[in-house]
């Protein structure tokens, strides 16, 4: 987790404005991930800036057509 956790500080250095990449999906895709496996580790409260963009991406048209049913 330690690893991860480094990992997270670097993407939040990066900026993530533009145009939507394959590099903002995987991002996102891991920020999921990280949200249905471990969600207690609390990764959006030690970097807001990901967290924002994260919500941000999750509102997309193109997230929310793909996004699995709940359940």
């Amino acid at each position: 987790m330690r690893k991860g956790h480094l990992g997270l500080a670097a993407v939040e250095l990066d900026d993530l404005s533009g145009p939507l990449t394959i590099g903002h999906i995987a991002i996102g895709c891991i920020f999921g991930y990280l949200d249905l496996r471990f969600p207690e580790d609390g990764w959006r409260h030690r970097h807001p800036k990901l967290a924002a963009w994260s919500e941000a991406f999750e509102q997309l048209p193109s997230m929310q057509a793909a996004r699995p049913p709940a359940g």
